[in-house]
């Protein structure tokens, strides 16, 4: 799901920005431009996947199931998980049951901006990756239709 978040986000971003700066003259072709269309690509890309990593890390980071079987090692369809009161490994709650689960609750309990923790590093890793590979990638594309 991250991947194709936020692939989609970049890719679609970064395109639509260098259409539009060219093609109402705000800025000429360069690689200035270049990097100045891929740092929005790079804003989009962590607003879409940020979420979707601050679920994730829940979940890692939630103490164990009590049971030592794990859904990918069974071709059958299972019981749901037990509820969030059941006493996990070590005698600790397991607070969330899957990913809609964790969204769900994170939501409810501690709004939308829980999903934008650590936001701010996120772009600062990768406003930087994608201005980079688009300059990369633009200077290529120039080169090549010499």
């Amino acid at each position: 799901m991250r991947g194709i978040l936020g692939t989609g986000a970049n890719l679609s971003t970064y395109t639509y920005a260098r259409e539009y700066v060219l093609r109402n003259g705000i800025m000429k072709d360069s690689p200035l431009t270049d990097l100045a269309c891929a740092m929005p690509s790079g804003l989009a890309t962590v607003l879409m996947i940020n979420p979707v990593d601050v679920v994730r890390t829940r979940l890692y980071n939630q103490p164990g199931k009590a049971s030592s079987s794990s859904p990918s090692s069974s071709t059958t369809k299972t019981a749901p998980p037990p509820p969030t009161t059941t006493p996990a490994a070590g005698g600790s709650i397991q607070r969330y049951n899957g990913m809609m689960d964790a969204f769900v609750k994170i939501f409810r309990d501690e709004g939308v901006r829980a999903f934008y923790k650590g936001s701010v590093s996120h772009f600062l890793r990768m406003g930087p990756h994608f201005a980079l590979t688009f300059l990369f990638f633009e200077q290529m594309k120039r080169v090549a239709s010499r």
